[in-house]
Order: structure tokens, then C-alpha cells, then sequence
């Protein structure tokens, strides 16, 4: 007995001994490039420690990159300079650090490195027509943030600049050869254009990056139209080889596939690239309501699709990060009850739509080939959409988890002096349940503004 003691007594020892030592923090360096502009001095904001959340939600990093005014963080953050800033957190809501201190007014996130060590950030001030781009180490956050290119779209609905791997960029802005596409390094070197548009056409500007890899990009492209106090915004799929040798119209039946950005994109592809999914907007003539069609098609072969109908050609499509599923929002929807669309279908039994439209309502899901089931998360309508009188506020959805069990979202509910109140959380895929995040006033998120850090 004495020996088993004993025996216990030296794992117990030797498993202490083999624990990781804590890492010793890196000196910090600016990285200016010899191009850049030099940023303003600005004076840093004390950051907190970035640890990890003590229990991993959501199967990342426990934490989380988010969008946020100055009327709610001014009262935790005084210091902060413009008038949308970037923060980090952790899922449980503590930790909360300051990323950007308003390099300019408004700063929107545009992509987190693969190895989720960096961030592109598009700023810009009030009224200004085009953006900087800058680059902000997550581990550095006391240093000054590296100024990359000039004359980004100032847009906080698309996407900019994305990165390619950990070294290198694309960006949609000026450079030497004129508007359009460049990459460059991640320390602002070796800028190099790889598409700029000769055709005249108006829609091969690049307006945003839909995706992008070591060979292609998909982007799109916008033709815009003023009738009034309204602008009609038409947007174009393109593909572009990276080197910039080739570039061509993405088609369906010979056709340039056109998508909306109107409650979110409904193109989008899926992680790996070797797949695309697209709204084709019915004719007003099919409805109401519109008969639209799903497609989900190989990127090598988008004459062949499998399809189904479906009640909006307004939905926001999410791809699952491992490719398999695909969500889809569709807020037009749920902007009418269920009753409304089982009234129609039961006076249109020919109707392809008839027995399968509650699958269809609201958020639901897709595999990657839609010839499976289609599974829907039979959301309550209240929960989903709130409205009072002339008021409505609908969930908005920003990503999914990489363990592909929850999604951050704001949801809108009730309150007796602002009709409604919005609140920040995750929404458990599994149990339909949602969980406010606290500890910070997470409120008034911007768009496209919340990420999950790999």
C-alpha cells in the first residue's frame, strides 16, 4: 500500500512538471511601410490581459471581434477617439479591450488573419467617399496600427480587403495603375494590381470581395441608379484569376448572375470555394407569393445546379464553416405569419410550394446538395420579428460557431420608452434557445460587425 502511495505520489509530480510553461509576451514593433502615409500619433488606450474564456463556447478561441458606437461605449470608454470603434471579448461577456481608438471616424472590420493573429480594418470619416485600410496585431494592441492602401470603398455593408493567407492581402482601392484590385504584404510592401477595369461598364468596378484564395477571386460588381431620395443598387458576380491574367462574367444559362444585398447577401460561397449558392429572383408575374429558386451549384460547373423553390429571393445566406450545410435567413418572410401563407397555398394546391412552405419560413437550412431534407429551426415568430404599429426590428444574424452549434446574433424585444430594445447573444442551433451576452453593454452592434476569432 505504502508503495502504491508512493507510486501516485511521483506521477502526481511528474505530471505537474510536464505542464507548458506561460509564453513570454513579444517585444512589439510598428510595422510602417515604406510607401504608407504615416498614420496621426495617437495616444494608446490601456488594454486589458486578452485571455481565453474559461469555458471554450463555441469551439474557437472563446472569444469574439465586434463593431460598436460611441453612445454605448463611451460610458466604459472614455478615452475613445471616433465614432465606431472595434473591441474584443471574450463569449462570456468579460475582458472587454478596445482594438481600434478611432484611427479615423468610423472603423469596420474586414477580415481576421487565418492564424487569427490580425485584422483589417476600413476607416473613414463622416461624409468621406472612400476609406484606409489598416492593419492591427491583436497581440500588439499598444502599438500604432500599419496604414496599407488608400481609397478603399467607404462602405460598412461590403467587403474590401480580405486576406489571401497570413502574408498577403487583397484589397478592392487606388494604387498606381488607377481603381481596382491589388494585393500587397501584410507589412504594406510589394503592392501589385491585379485587375483593372478597361470595359467601361459600370459594373466591372469591383464594389466587394465575395471570396478569395491562392488562384481566384469572386467579387462583385455594382451598377447604381438614383430615382429621388432612392439609389437602385444592381450588384454582378465576376471571377478573377489572382495574377491578374484572366477575368470573366460568373453566368447561369448565359446569363450574369446578379444578387442582392437587401436583409443580406444571397450569393455566397462556401469555405473551400468549390461551391456557390444563389437567390434567382422570381418575376413579379409568379406570385405573391414570388416563386424563387435556390441554386447550389459547383464553382467548376454552374450550368448544372440542384434546385428548389423557395418562398424570398431576399434571404441572407451563411455557409456552416465545414461546407456541409448552408443557413438561410429569410426575414421577408417571417414579416408575414405563417397564417398568411398557409391562406394562399390552401387556395393553390398545384402550387410546387403547397406541402413543404413551413420548411421554408423564416431560418432553415440546406446541405450543400438540396436534395436532402430541408431542416427548419421553427423559430417563434416573436423571436424573430417584433413589431409595434409603424416599428418592426427583425434578428440580425452575424456567424456561425466553428463546433456549428450556435450563431451570434441580435434579437429585438419590447421596451417601454424605445418600443424596442436590442440585444446581443448567441443563439443555440440545437435547443432554438437564446442566451444574452452580459458583462459589457453589448448593444448597437454595427453591420457585418461581430465575428467569432479562430
Amino acid at each position: 500500500m505504502k508503495c502504491t502511495k508512493l507510486l501516485l505520489l511521483i506521477v502526481v509530480f511528474l505530471t505537474s512538471c510536464a505542464a507548458p510553461a506561460t509564453p513570454l509576451p513579444e517585444p512589439t514593433q510598428t510595422l510602417v511601410p515604406p510607401t504608407a502615409t504615416p498614420t496621426p500619433t495617437r495616444t494608446p488606450v490601456p488594454t486589458a490581459t486578452l485571455t481565453p474564456a474559461p469555458t471554450q463556447i463555441g469551439g474557437a478561441s472563446g472569444r469574439i471581434l465586434f463593431s460598436y458606437r460611441d453612445e454605448e461605449f463611451l460610458g466604459d470608454f472614455p478615452e475613445l477617439k471616433g465614432e465606431i470603434n472595434l473591441f474584443i471579448a471574450n463569449i462570456d461577456g468579460t475582458d472587454v479591450t478596445p482594438v481600434t481608438n478611432g484611427a479615423e471616424d468610423y472603423n469596420y472590420l474586414q477580415d481576421i488573419s487565418p492564424d487569427g493573429t490580425k485584422v483589417l480594418v476600413a476607416a473613414y470619416s463622416k461624409y468621406d467617399e472612400t476609406a484606409d485600410l489598416y492593419l492591427v496585431e491583436l497581440q500588439k494592441l499598444d502599438t500604432e496600427p500599419t496604414k496599407l492602401a488608400e481609397g478603399l470603398p467607404s462602405s460598412s455593408w461590403n467587403s474590401t480587403a480580405s486576406w489571401i493567407d497570413n502574408e498577403r492581402i487583397l484589397y478592392i482601392g487606388k494604387g498606381e495603375a488607377g481603381p481596382g484590385m491589388y494585393t500587397i504584404a501584410h507589412d504594406g510592401t510589394n503592392p501589385v494590381n491585379v485587375y483593372t477595369n478597361i470595359s467601361g461598364v459600370q459594373e466591372g468596378n469591383p464594389a466587394e470581395i465575395l471570396a478569395v484564395d491562392d488562384s481566384r477571386i469572386y467579387w462583385g460588381g455594382e451598377t447604381r441608379r438614383k430615382e429621388g431620395n432612392i439609389t437602385w443598387v444592381s450588384s454582378y458576380a465576376w471571377v478573377s484569376s489572382l495574377e491578374g491574367a484572366e477575368t470573366s462574367k460568373l453566368e447561369y444559362n448565359g446569363d450574369q448572375i446578379r444578387y442582392n444585398t437587401i436583409g443580406g447577401h444571397n450569393l455566397a460561397f462556401s469555405p473551400d470555394l468549390t461551391k456557390v449558392a444563389w437567390i434567382e429572383a422570381a418575376t413579379p408575374e409568379s406570385g405573391p407569393p414570388y416563386h424563387n429558386y435556390f441554386h447550389v451549384a459547383s464553382t467548376a460547373d454552374l450550368d448544372h445546379p440542384d434546385t428548389f423553390e423557395v418562398l424570398s429571393g431576399g434571404v441572407r445566406l451563411t455557409w456552416f464553416p465545414d461546407g456541409a450545410r448552408i443557413l438561410v435567413f429569410d426575414q421577408f418572410s417571417v414579416r408575414k405569419p405563417l397564417e398568411y401563407y398557409t391562406e394562399y397555398y390552401t387556395e393553390h394546391p398545384d402550387s410546387s410550394l403547397a406541402g413543404s412552405f413551413e420548411s421554408l419560413y423564416g431560418l432553415y437550412e440546406v446541405t450543400a446538395a438540396p436534395g436532402l431534407p430541408v431542416k427548419n429551426y421553427a423559430l417563434p415568430r416573436e423571436l424573430m420579428t417584433w413589431e409595434s404599429g409603424p416599428a418592426s426590428a427583425t434578428i440580425d444574424l452575424y456567424a456561425i460557431s466553428p463546433d456549428l452549434r450556435q450563431i451570434l446574433v441580435s434579437i429585438y424585444v419590447e421596451a417601454p420608452e424605445t418600443d424596442y430594445e436590442q440585444k446581443f447573444g448567441a443563439l443555440n442551433l440545437e435547443t432554438y434557445t437564446f442566451d444574452e451576452l452580459k458583462g459589457f453593454r453589448f448593444s448597437n452592434t454595427a453591420v457585418r460587425g461581430v465575428h467569432w476569432i479562430p
